[in-house]
């Protein structure tokens, strides 16, 4: 298959679940996620605000957030980037691009995103289907991959639901590869740069 084909064949496997359904099996692999020694010890996190169709991730976001830990997460921009934000709370959360809650802070500066997800930060990144080697498949729009091109030092890690993992996917050389895939039948697969 190639990666359209691809795509379609995880969006039919999404279509057999409800949103409440995968929320609900989203929650063992949060849980093992936010008691990681690696994520545990970031000095930051990017997450992501997930989707209906996606690992639900809001109550992690809320989690680390109480916990006092510096959260970032991503806002599509015209010009087909992601720019950084703090997660200040629900409150300073908008509808954004493709229907997505973003925050509504100020987006960092290229050098506090540097500085924040340099050495010991953990990126926590979405994707339609990774491989078991770490390649991971987007939707298509190379937003995750022109943010992660930027980010060399953070750990990255794509969480996905133990049907959205395969061998082997369609991968080009620009794409970005995941230093972990986080599902729950790889638990754990943390190792520090």
């Amino acid at each position: 298959m190639d990666k359209t084909q691809f795509r379609k064949h995880i969006r039919d496997i999404k279509k057999r679940y409800s949103a409440s359904e995968l929320r609900q099996m989203s929650a063992p692999l949060t849980s093992e996620l936010l008691a990681n020694d690696a994520v545990r010890s970031a000095s930051a996190i990017l997450l992501y605000w997930s989707l209906p169709d996606e690992v639900y991730t809001h109550d992690i976001v809320r989690q680390l957030a109480k916990e006092g830990r510096t959260v970032l997460l991503p806002k599509v921009q015209p010009d087909n980037t992601l720019t950084q934000h703090r997660y200040t709370g629900d409150a300073d959360m908008t509808c954004g691009a493709y229907g997505i809650m973003e925050p509504a802070t100020p987006a960092l500066t290229d050098d506090e995103r540097d500085t924040l997800l340099g050495k010991g930060s953990v990126s926590i990144i979405p994707g339609m289907a990774f491989s078991i080697d770490g390649h991971r498949l987007g939707r298509g729009k190379g937003y995750y991959d022109r943010l992660m091109s930027q980010l060399t030092m953070t750990f990255k890690i794509g969480l996905g639901f133990d049907f959205q993992i395969f061998k082997e996917i369609p991968h080009d050389d620009h794409d970005i590869r995941m230093d972990c895939v986080w599902h729950l039948a790889n638990l754990p697969c943390m190792k520090q740069k």
